[in-house]
Order: structure tokens, then C-alpha cells, then sequence
């Protein structure tokens, strides 16, 4: 045969396979070689300007990192790449106001720091009022709907001085000190409306005052915790917390503190004199502590490292910092289910039968979920429920949580259930009293009701998350059909999480 007088078409045709295999992409680049079109980049948002109110710093990166051994302990969460030092608030009163009715409050306030005699003052009070009452409607709505900006927009120290007292009491009033953050999460019952936010906060100060409190940034990470540093604004019952752990005080509160006694403090990061430096911060952590810093760089990461100790503390109210094996998340637990009726509701809510397979599942799913890192023992072997206790007053005073649990371990105590001889305690009720929500728990400290008879493992875990310091599970549903652009989020949105959709399984 004479092949020679086929190499033309075998020749053809390699040209021909190598065509279609370079129109198909082939050979691909190597990963580092491929760019996204410029079209593309081109069309990517731009993020978003600097808020002329929130001086962003970028933390500087160690000269040199030290090794670190394998198993040691982070004792505080990475720091953003970018973070925020809030602006102190006599600069922020200066930045442009597109809220009109604080517009009109701030230009009064100028005219009346103008006046020159009492008399003149005296003329503008009735304006003033005016004013400051329409403004106050709007502090309170901005307080719980958008806390960032109720903070930016609160009046500074340097003008509060000179204020006159009858407005000075309608206006938002500053809060330092220290107290007890309470943190809370339901989830709705089946049929029904949640009728609060699935996630709501309180504050309990030191001297007894109490808050609905609101949050922003880093402080939405922090659970249920006691004795913290507060520091905000508050109006009407609600208090806007600030992100970080303290606050960055007004040439006129630093000079308080001098004329007070403050000498000549030092950064306790660098050891320079701060009033030399010519870049002092000072920041006010509870109304009674108070540090001086040579320059804005060492006053945030102070208060981002205060910020991770609040949301990283380990276990119930409080506690120490991060460790590498957790005892409050790892080992063996003991729940307590405590079973409540009322005068006016009376009936065992749920059979022993129920509660028994409970105790067990949750031991069982648990075992497996952790990868045995945790359990709960079973009924008879360190978890219990109690019988069926009637609570003294009618149905209809229990439907808040506070009091639903605090009544429920008083009667489990009184018939010999001690609550903290468990790890975890959780009330079951029926259909009464009538709430909108299945189950609620604090997140990050012990204490759960399973209201609206769902006492089932998948509600049980998800209200017993909350008690480990786990939030709801939700995603950001966006519009675009990408996964980074405007959109929404959505509470509950997982549903491969027990904190999210999920079933029990």
C-alpha cells in the first residue's frame, strides 16, 4: 500500500481537530494567567465612600510575626482589615446633615450659643422646644431602626453644655457604665406570627436602670453577657449601643479630666506622654475608666481586642477568653426540662413517654452532630424533667420569657429540681399561655422555653444552640442572582442549619 498518498488528508484533518479544539478554549491557561475581561471589572460597583461622620484606619501589620505552636490557644478574634474609629462627636456635629429636621435643630442650637444676653436666649427657648420635639420623635425611631446614625447624629458634649435645661431633658441622653446584656432569639410557632424581632436585646445597668438596647457591627456578634462596659444613647426606654466597647471623649471632657487630676498620662502602648504627641486620644470605657493613647492607631486596637474578649468570652454570663478545647461546648451535659401548667390551664402539658424520647434523641443527635465531642446523658442518668408544676398565677401572666423562666425554676426548685445542679434548663408549655413563637432561648447563657407545644428535637436543638452562643443561620438573598450583590437578609434562610430551616435531621 502506498501510504504516502494519504498524508495530505491526514494532515487535513489534525488541522481540522486542532480548530475546534482552540475555539473550545484548549489549552487552558494556567490559573495565575487568567484575568477577567475588562468589561467586567469595569462594571463591578465601586464600594461605597467614606462616611464624612467615621474616620476608617487600617490596622498596621506586625514588623514580624512569631511562630506559633500548634496547639496554642487564639485568645482573640482576627482583626477586620478595616475597621472604624468612631469620630469624636464634637467633629461629627459638623459634618453636612441631610435629615432636615436635625438640620434645623443644629442651626438653632448655633443661634442660640450666639446670643448674646439672657434676654435674647430667653426668645429662642419657644423655637427651640419646637424643634426638639419633632427631632425627638425621629431620635427615637432612627435609635431602634438604624442605631449607627442615632449615634452620629447625637448632640456633643461641648453643646449639651450649653443647652438650656428644659431642652437639654428632651434630647437623648448619654449612657456610661457598666451592666448586663441580655440577648434573646425565638422562632415563630407553626400558624403563627412572630409577634417580636427574632432577635431582641436588653441592657440592666449597675444602678438598676433598664433598656430595650440596639446594635450595630461588631456588637451584633456579642451574646448574652454580664458586666460589660456600656456606652451609648438613650431615649424613651431604648438605647443605641456604640460598635466598640467605649468611647472617644471631646476636647472638653479630656480637659475635665486634667483639671480632675489626670497629670500627664502615658500610652500604654508606646510609653510616650499622650498630651506630647499631638494626635492624644482619649477613650472612656464605662464612665469611670478611662485610658489616654498617643494617637488613633493604638486607641482602636485597644478597643477592637475589648471588642473580641466581649464577643469571644467563653460560656454562660461572662467568662474568660477563648480556649483551645471548650468546657461549656464539649463533654457531657445534663438538661433539666421543667413542665408548667396554670390555674386557669391545668393538664399535663406532655406525657413522660415524649419528654424520655426527647432527652434521648437530643443525646443521640447530638453525639452524632459533634462527632462526639459532646452528648447530654439520658433520662435517669443526669438529665431530668420534672412532673407537670402549676405556677401560681393565671396563663396570661407568663408570656414574657424573663418571667415564664424565672417563675418555672422557682417551682422546679421548690419540688426538688435544682436547676443548677444541670448544665442546660429548658420550660415546656401547650398551647398556653398564647405567644407567637415555638421556642426562645438566650443566646450565649443557659435558660430556653419551648412554648406552643413544640417540644420536638429539631426546636430543642435550635433553642439549645442559642444557649452555646449560636445565632440564626440565615443568607443574603440577593437580586442579581449573584452572591455579593444588593439584596437582603434572611433570617432563617439556611436550610442545611439547625440555626436556619432545618429539621431536626
Amino acid at each position: 500500500m502506498n501510504r504516502s498518498r494519504f498524508l495530505p488528508y491526514v494532515l487535513v484533518l489534525l488541522l481540522a481537530i486542532a480548530a475546534v479544539l482552540v475555539s473550545r478554549g484548549w489549552p487552558r491557561p494556567a490559573p495565575s494567567a487568567v484575568r477577567a475581561p475588562v468589561a467586567a471589572v469595569a462594571e463591578r460597583p465601586a464600594p461605597p465612600p467614606v462616611a464624612p461622620s467615621v474616620a476608617r484606619i487600617a490596622p498596621q501589620p506586625p514588623a514580624k510575626e512569631a511562630p506559633v505552636a500548634a496547639a496554642a490557644p487564639r485568645s482573640l478574634p482576627a482583626v477586620p482589615l478595616e475597621v472604624a474609629l468612631p469620630m469624636r462627636q464634637d467633629l461629627r456635629w459638623q459634618a453636612p446633615l441631610p435629615e432636615a429636621v436635625f438640620a434645623g435643630f443644629r442651626e438653632w442650637t448655633t443661634r442660640f450659643a450666639k446670643a448674646g444676653t439672657a434676654e435674647e436666649r430667653a426668645a429662642l427657648v419657644g423655637e427651640g422646644l419646637a424643634l426638639v420635639e419633632e427631632r425627638r420623635h425621629q431620635m427615637a425611631d432612627l435609635i431602634d431602626q438604624n442605631p449607627r446614625r442615632a449615634l452620629e447624629l447625637a448632640v456633643p458634649a461641648v453643646v449639651r453644655r450649653q443647652l438650656p435645661a428644659e431642652i437639654v431633658a428632651r434630647i437623648e441622653q448619654p449612657v456610661a457604665g457598666r451592666g448586663d446584656l441580655f440577648v434573646i432569639a425565638a422562632v415563630a410557632a407553626p400558624g403563627k406570627k412572630l409577634t417580636m424581632r427574632p432577635v431582641e436585646r436588653s441592657v440592666t445597668m449597675k444602678d438598676g436602670r433598664e433598656f430595650m438596647a440596639y446594635t450595630f457591627g461588631q456588637r451584633d456578634r456579642v451574646p448574652t453577657r454580664e458586666n460589660i462596659a456600656v456606652q451609648g444613647i438613650a431615649l424613651d426606654g431604648k438605647l443605641a449601643l456604640t460598635e466598640l466597647p467605649g468611647r472617644v471623649l471631646e476636647p472638653v471632657e479630656v480637659a475635665d479630666l486634667r483639671a480632675a487630676g489626670a497629670g500627664a498620662p502615658v500610652c500604654p502602648t508606646s510609653g510616650k506622654v499622650t498630651s506630647t504627641t499631638g494626635d492624644e486620644v482619649v477613650v472612656d470605657w464605662d464612665g469611670a475608666n478611662h485610658t489616654f493613647f498617643c494617637g488613633p492607631q493604638h486607641a482602636l486596637d485597644q478597643m477592637v481586642a475589648a471588642s473580641g474578649v466581649e464577643a469571644m468570652a467563653g460560656g454562660g454570663l461572662g467568662g474568660g477568653g477563648v480556649v483551645a478545647q471548650s468546657a461549656n461546648t464539649e463533654g457531657t451535659k445534663k438538661l433539666l426540662i421543667i413542665r408548667v401548667d396554670f390555674p386557669d390551664a391545668p393538664g399535663q402539658v406532655v406525657s413522660d413517654a415524649t419528654l424520655t424520647s426527647l432527652i434521648n434523641n437530643m443525646s443521640t443527635h447530638w453525639t452524632e452532630m459533634s462527632f462526639s465531642k459532646m452528648t447530654w446523658t439520658t433520662q435517669g442518668a443526669g438529665s431530668d424533667f420534672t412532673p407537670t408544676l402549676r405556677l401560681p398565677l393565671g396563663q396570661a401572666s407568663y408570656t414574657s420569657f424573663g418571667t415564664m423562666l424565672t417563675a418555672a425554676r422557682t417551682a422546679a426548685t421548690a419540688a426538688g429540681y435544682n436547676y443548677l445542679n444541670y448544665t442546660h434548663d429548658v420550660v415546656v408549655t401547650g398551647s398556653k399561655p398564647s405567644v407567637g413563637f415555638g421556642g426562645i432561648a438566650f443566646v450565649g447563657a443557659r435558660g430556653a422555653w419551648l412554648a406552643n407545644s413544640q417540644w420536638n428535637l429539631g426546636v430543642c436543638s435550635h433553642e439549645v444552640g442559642h444557649n452555646f452562643g449560636l445565632n440564626h443561620s440565615g443568607f443574603w438573598d440577593t437580586t442579581d442572582g449573584t452572591v455579593i450583590g444588593d439584596g437582603s437578609a434572611v433570617e432563617y434562610g439556611n436550610p442545611y442549619d439547625h440555626m436556619g430551616g432545618a429539621s431536626s435531621s
